[in-house]
């Protein structure tokens, strides 16, 4: 075995590829040392699967997770949400892990309920999910290829695809931060949906588990980190990062950046690493 494997893989299938952003599939052997891998808060859910694993929280400022192999646990489960602050995640090895990303509404189509904010247990943990999943987790991981697991991935989640599922408001709102970058206020926003404002606090608290000006935050973070790696690394000044990501100056943006990573951008932008699709790590 490779002493690493990281793959990601989109869904073949156009009606998934609406709301699942993609797989992916990491592997590490016992020739190499513990993990560590830095998540940061994202606009999409996420759920990871662990192969014989248990789970230790470690601090919670900062937010530090520990993943310990254990052949006698079966499978552990996280749920990542829009989350506040980035999460430090430390792996022992050897792992075999499966990651799930959502789009923003993407796991509200595959649950029953899709109030997702009151079905949350923990900072980790969507029960919906996790017994959905349960049942053919073991067929998955039983398959010797990348491609076999995906595809059984692929037909478990088309088999389970909520269409009562709506909301047009809620994916306009959506789509209206990203037309405006993040930089809609909540009185303008309402305005365009010409709904009242605590009717939109409650949807974005009901199936997103979070405000929208919180999501306007992270949006515009996730758009900036993107841009960043687009540019091979080669956007040096932090007046020319703010500029080109929206913020209003570069007070703004160190201030956003800081409050979402724990670090200045200056710092941050030396230290980052694109690990996959959409997935950071620290040097």
């Amino acid at each position: 075995m490779i002493p690493e494997i990281f793959h990601t893989s989109q869904p073949k299938n156009e009606v998934l590829k609406k709301h699942i952003h993609s797989f992916y599939f990491h592997q590490v052997d016992n020739s190499m040392s513990n993990k560590q891998i830095v998540f940061f808060p994202n606009t999409k859910n996420a759920v990871t699967i662990y192969k014989n694993a248990i789970k230790v929280e470690v601090s919670k400022t900062p937010k530090q997770i520990k993943i310990i192999q254990n052949k006698m646990d079966g499978y552990l489960f996280l749920y990542g949400g829009i989350q506040q602050k980035a999460v430090i995640s430390e792996i022992t090895t050897p792992f075999d892990k499966i990651g799930i990303i959502f789009e923003p509404l993407g796991i509200n189509h595959f649950v029953e309920d899709n109030y997702i904010g009151r079905q949350i247990r923990s900072d980790y943990y969507f029960p919906p999910i996790e017994s959905k999943l349960k049942p053919i987790i073991d067929s998955v991981y039983a398959a010797t290829t990348i491609e076999k697991r995906v595809e059984l991935l692929e037909n478990f989640f088309l088999n389970q695809i909520n269409f009562n599922f709506k909301e047009p408001v809620l994916k306009e709102a959506l789509n209206l931060i990203e037309d405006y970058h993040g930089k809609l206020k909540i009185n303008e926003l309402v305005k365009k949906l010409n709904i009242e404002e605590k009717t939109l606090l409650r949807k974005f608290k009901n199936h997103l588990n979070c405000t929208p000006k919180h999501y306007s935050k992270v949006h515009q973070f996730r758009t900036a980190l993107t841009k960043y790696f687009d540019s091979n690394k080669k956007i040096n000044s932090l007046t020319d990062l703010a500029h080109n990501n929206y913020y209003y100056d570069q007070s703004d943006f160190i201030k956003s950046f800081k409050s979402l990573t724990g670090n200045k951008p200056s710092f941050f932008f030396k230290q980052i690493n694109n690990f996959g699709n959409e997935i950071y790590w620290f040097n």
